[in-house]
């Protein structure tokens, strides 16, 4: 340890302590000199006689160098200097080299980080990996399909389990938001009073849902995502209290989630849910819960299962159409992204065989390039390196190449990000909102550099070693070496076998898709539009909207005849232009 100080004192003041050491040599000689000529000895005798006391003083002031100083580091720091003079000497070599690292860096970094921040970031709630979805399994006919929803008394039947310390219940749909701006259209989620301590998530404004938000009152409670917060109320922090209408009915904002927060999916606004114990005409909810202490996956499986087995032999008089006698449980995050996972592990191998075409690219330029550095290698040789050293010496070189082109490919990475998300089909691709670069991804630029740095510096810097051991300089040609010249017929063997395996891939995908744009849907879509039209309960609480629309039944039958009339020669018109552009 004091000897790591010692070095580290060294590193940071090395000038100082160097000038400290020679003035303390320079005082051993000058006090030595002075006894000599204090006892008779002629003044340039006893100079002389000093100095021949001490020794060698270079030799000395070399040793103590090596004690204090970190000589690794210093001849790191020597070669990567010398590296940088000579990139810098060949303009050309280096700029084709830095872009073509940079592209192959680039994409695997843009690449890495979508996969780093789906795949493998956990989520931003309480112990995300206790957090647990179920799924019922049901079967229509030889189809089999995970449904994922339950009947609200399945939800009821479930709390009482001990396997789940807490448990949810949500569904989501979407609603119509008015009041205050345009009617828009938002993604809602309804959901029990322990959904938000389940997350463990507090809001960034307000408070969460609780159990006294009645979800049959006249005026109900809702909590605001951030984004909805600021696009439709501005941002406004005296938002809460403030009353707005969701599907024709009064609700109160009480909260506002903060920025991270993005569960279920796209979610703008939450209410609460009004669970019926008794309901078991439909599966309207599904479950999320956080596994108690010690338990497992497969315990809380077979204790849900067990569950549903029972109710399902209970309800099995009553000629239930579709099988659910089947539960599982699936960690949250993988029910969140299992279904990208392939494709973008898929991808980030397509982008890695990039970067390895772009490596063999450098590393047969590199090999081009020791042909021409011969007598260099050669004059290295001569004058006492060996051949760990002229290795050493020539991958600093293929590092600095690669660290280059990496930091370049970052910026790039982080420049094209937000193109790469945007090309992407909606919803494809979860958790996207939290896709951007961390000091993850830095790490793993760094590490990719330094790798793609021995790769393609490796081979060359052998071969290179080899014959400058083994071959004086007036042996060499300007074209290079017999086995110099298999290795760049190797290389580029390898890149155009890289080169192939993705132009294969790429035409099997575009012969796939063309396909798909000519499958025949059974009817003709030429000219014709979909809508979805949805209208509140209080709007139309009969349940039947389309008749109430079509034939309002406050009109007299002269104005339902004349109302039907005026729908006929608006279909009329509809057609012709449909028909005729």
């Amino acid at each position: 340890m004091r000897r790591f100080f010692l070095r580290l004192r060294y590193w940071v003041r090395h000038r100082q302590l160097e000038r400290d050491l020679a003035e303390e040599l320079e005082t051993h000689r000058s006090l030595r000199q002075a006894r000599l000529e204090a006892s008779g000895m002629l003044r340039d005798e006893a100079a002389h006689a000093s100095r021949r006391a001490l020794g060698n003083v270079t030799l000395a002031v070399e040793d103590v160098h090596d004690i204090w100083a970190w000589c690794r580091l210093e001849e790191l720091a020597r070669d990567m200097s010398h590296a940088v003079r000579l990139l810098r000497r060949t303009p050309s070599f280096t700029s084709v080299a830095v872009l073509s690292l940079a592209l192959g860096i680039g994409v695997n970094s843009a690449m890495f980080t979508v996969v780093e921040s789906v795949l493998l970031r956990p989520l931003p709630y309480a112990e995300p990996d206790r957090l647990m979805m179920a799924y019922s399994v049901g079967s229509f006919g030889p189809i089999s399909f995970r449904d994922g929803n339950f009947t609200e008394a399945d939800y009821v039947e479930f709390q009482r389990l001990d396997a789940f310390s807490q448990l949810a219940a949500f569904s989501t749909f979407p609603a119509s938001l008015t009041g205050e701006g345009e009617p828009i259209r938002v993604p809602r989620a309804q959901v029990t009073a322990t959904f938000f301590p389940l997350m463990g998530v507090r809001p960034a404004l307000g408070r969460a849902l609780s159990a006294a938000d009645n979800p049959t009152a006249d005026t109900r409670a809702v909590v605001l995502s951030d984004a909805l917060w600021r696009s439709r109320f501005r941002a406004d922090p005296r938002v809460l209290g403030k009353p707005t209408v969701i599907e024709g009915i009064p609700h109160v904002v009480v909260g506002v989630m903060p920025a991270g927060f993005n569960f279920p999916a796209k979610t703008e606004l939450w209410t609460p849910v009004e669970i019926r114990p008794t309901y078991r005409s439909n599966t309207t909810v599904r479950v999320i819960g956080r596994l108690a202490a010690g338990v497992s996956r497969e315990r809380a499986t077979a204790a849900l299962q067990t569950t549903l087995t029972n109710l399902a032999r209970a309800r099995s008089a009553n000629g239930t159409f579709v099988d659910r006698e089947r539960v599982t449980v699936v960690d949250l995050l993988e029910s969140m992204v299992g279904r990208v996972r392939r494709l973008l592990f898929v991808m980030l191998g397509a982008v890695g065989c990039v970067l390895l075409i772009a490596c063999t690219n450098i590393a047969n330029l590199l090999m081009a390039r020791a042909a021409a550095r011969g007598p260099e290698m050669a004059i290295r040789t001569s004058l006492g390196a060996g051949r760990a050293r002229l290795v050493r010496q020539l991958l600093t070189e293929s590092i600095v190449l690669a660290f280059a082109g990496g930091a370049l490919g970052l910026l790039l990475a982080y420049l094209t990000l937000p193109a790469l998300l945007a090309s992407m089909p909606p919803d494809l691709l979860p958790r996207a909102d939290e896709v951007h670069p961390n000091r993850i991804v830095l790490i793993f630029t760094s590490g990719l550099s330094l790798l793609t740095g021995v790769i393609f510096g490796i081979a060359p810097a052998l071969a290179s070693s080899r014959e400058a051991v083994i071959r004086p300089s007036h042996q060499r040609t300007g074209s290079g070496t017999p086995d110099q010249g298999r290795m760049r017929s190797l290389l580029i063997v390898a890149e155009i076998a890289l080169v192939l395996v993705l132009l294969v891939g790429a035409g099997l995908l575009m012969k796939s898709f063309w396909k798909l744009q000519r499958v025949n849907p059974g009817f003709r879509s030429e000219q014709i539009l979909t809508m979805n039209v949805s209208l509140p309960d209080r709007v139309v609480p009969d349940g039947r909207p389309e008749a109430r629309l079509l034939h309002p039944s406050s009109r007299s039958s002269r104005s339902t005849a004349g109302h039907r009339g005026s729908q006929r020669r608006q279909l009329h018109a509809v057609r012709r232009t449909a028909r005729h552009g």
